[in-house]
């Protein structure tokens, strides 16, 4: 073991921060050793080589996230949103939107709270 003692006339602080320092270049060089290793491959699966042709399409990580983030949010609205009618007939006929439609109401009520703030309803 490697043992650094500095002489200090400030009470023993700078060698805390020594030791401080020391420790966290030694974490450091334990964590970054200098090597880039390649990914882990699996035996039992085969990895053909590839190269880009030009008429491949290329989708941006950034773009593709988005959508993705999109497809599932829209997914979870759409579930929750036929929890209400779910199973409540069982045969025909079924419900539509054509029976759903919402009618756009004729005037907005606007009533004031007691805090002051307006309130639509």
């Amino acid at each position: 073991m490697i043992r650094y003692k500095l002489q200090t006339s400030n009470g023993g602080k700078t060698g805390m921060l020594a030791r401080i320092i020391v420790a966290a270049t030694i974490c450091l060089l334990g964590i970054f050793d200098g090597k880039c290793q390649e990914p882990q491959r699996d035996p039992e699966l085969k990895y053909p080589e590839y190269t880009c042709q030009a008429d491949d399409l290329v989708i941006s990580r950034s773009e593709y996230y988005d959508k993705l983030r999109g497809f599932w949010l829209g997914q979870c609205i759409a579930n929750w949103t036929g929890l209400r009618t779910e199973g409540l007939k069982k045969t025909a006929p079924f419900f539509t939107d054509k029976e759903r439609a919402i009618e756009p109401a004729d005037r907005i009520s606007v009533r004031h709270t007691r805090f002051g703030r307006r309130e639509s309803g």
